[in-house]
């Protein structure tokens, strides 16, 4: 897990050890490790398999450059990218967050999401909406797998 937050890294290390615990008290977190970067020009030691955004990628400077990093420096052949965006521009109540929050916040449409994946180099590029009730639009996921 990478995050520019240390104290994030420290929350999820944390986390994920209680989750592993209550299953198995045996089980390892070998292979899962954490680090404080930066998305844009981190480099893992080595090319992994899953490569997970959190409500990050509207919020990076250049959402699209920084995916096309993940894929040609992070991913193994056959590897997978996924995000999880509640910003975007069908959820109409997301609309306000970038003002709201004062925060810049890359907004783009499903078509377009699906775009910038397909142009990092991914294919089987989908996407849904997860969580939908009322005005909320539901979480978009957008995923994809770098060619084998």
């Amino acid at each position: 897990a990478v995050d520019a937050a240390a104290l994030m890294i420290e929350k999820a290390g944390q986390s994920h050890e209680r989750e592993l615990e209550a299953l198995d008290p045996e089980l390892e977190m070998a292979e899962v490790k954490y680090e404080v970067g930066d998305v844009e020009t981190w480099f893992p030691e080595e090319p992994v398999d899953v490569t997970f955004f959190g409500e990050t990628l509207y919020l990076l400077e250049d959402p699209s450059g920084s995916l096309q990093h993940v894929v040609n420096s992070w991913l193994k052949p056959g590897g997978r990218v996924m995000a999880s965006l509640d910003c975007y521009k069908e959820n109409k109540l997301s609309h306000t967050w970038e003002e709201d929050l004062g925060v810049e916040m890359h907004c783009y449409g499903e078509k377009d999401w699906k775009g910038i994946f397909k142009q990092a180099g991914l294919d089987n590029v989908e996407l849904w909406r997860a969580k939908a009730a009322g005005p909320w639009q539901g979480t978009l996921i957008v995923t994809g797998t770098k060619a084998a």
